[in-house]
């Protein structure tokens, strides 16, 4: 896997998500942003709508526009039980988490 990969970006998303709930603090948008993934804006937005679309993040909402364009809104934006479920249950988030973890441990800035 690769830092890129859309379950590494989508557990990113979620772990991130997930973690401000539990502190009790507002998400901040830099955290979780394209540039903070280190992706295509065009890309994150297509993960972020496949997060929505599936159940697993609330909060965020997506509009397309003449020509295709596509216009990520958020608006308090939380991961759900489906979220964190999917993060946990799936196999292949399974293998981004531990790809996070070892790329952690070989570079602890990341």
């Amino acid at each position: 896997m690769a830092k890129n990969d859309m379950y590494v970006v989508m557990y990113r998303i979620i772990a991130y998500l997930y973690d401000c709930m539990k502190r009790g603090v507002e998400p901040e948008d830099a955290m979780w942003s394209s540039h903070a993934m280190g992706i295509p804006e065009s890309y994150w937005t297509s993960i972020v709508e496949q997060l929505v679309s599936h159940g697993y993040i609330t909060g965020v909402g997506i509009e397309e526009y003449f020509g295709g364009e596509r216009m990520v809104s958020i608006f308090r934006p939380e991961v759900t039980m489906e979220g964190l479920a999917f993060a946990e249950e799936n196999s292949m988030m399974g293998k981004a988490r531990k790809f996070l973890q070892d790329a952690k441990a070989a570079i602890p800035f990341i």
